[in-house]
């Protein structure tokens, strides 16, 4: 048996995917770096008073929140398409963390705009609730993948034969067949 025709039993694959790669955390990193960047940015300029970092800052808001959005997007379609991932708990908190952490790019943005893309004082404040929410949704987005199997392909690996279908390919209790 070819590698690649090896089956877990319980990866979910991916609905939203060219050639099998899934495109949701092919995406994700994008606006991860950009509002961490904002933080780097915020404090560069806090250090130096360099209008430069500023305006770099919002620039990697606006380009975080619409990287953000089609993250998102696509999350949701897979989220929407796969009964296995609505099951997990993971799942929502992982939605909820990246949801708020996106809401408070746009008030962080919000704020700059109208300070003509200057710095203001709650954005190092914002920036860092940001960058935490962003640590929260990212690691729960990869415990769906690496403890869930979700969004996995379920053509990775190879399945031993006295493996329990109820165990992820990690060997953890699969939450979504539970119950």
């Amino acid at each position: 048996m070819d590698r690649n025709d090896r089956h877990y039993p319980n990866g979910s694959g991916s609905v939203v995917a060219i050639m099998g790669h899934p495109l949701h955390p092919m995406i994700v990193p994008f606006p991860m770096v950009c509002f961490i960047g904002v933080l780097a940015g915020d404090l560069a300029y806090l250090s130096t008073l360099d209008t430069f970092w500023s305006r770099l800052s919002f620039t990697l808001l606006a380009v975080g929140l619409l990287t953000g959005l089609l993250a998102a997007l696509l999350g949701a379609l897979e989220a929407a398409s796969l009964q296995r991932a609505r099951s997990a708990g993971a799942l929502w908190a992982h939605a909820g963390a990246n949801v708020l952490a996106m809401i408070a790019s746009l008030a962080n943005l919000k704020l700059r705009w109208e300070a003509e893309g200057l710095w203001v004082g709650a954005g190092p404040y914002l920036s860092g609730v940001v960058v935490v929410l962003l640590l929260i949704g990212g690691w729960l987005g990869g415990s769906l993948s690496y403890k869930h199997g979700i969004g996995v392909s379920g053509r990775v690996g190879s399945m031993a034969p006295d493996q329990n279908p109820d165990l992820t390919p990690g060997g953890r209790v699969d939450v979504a067949r539970e119950g």
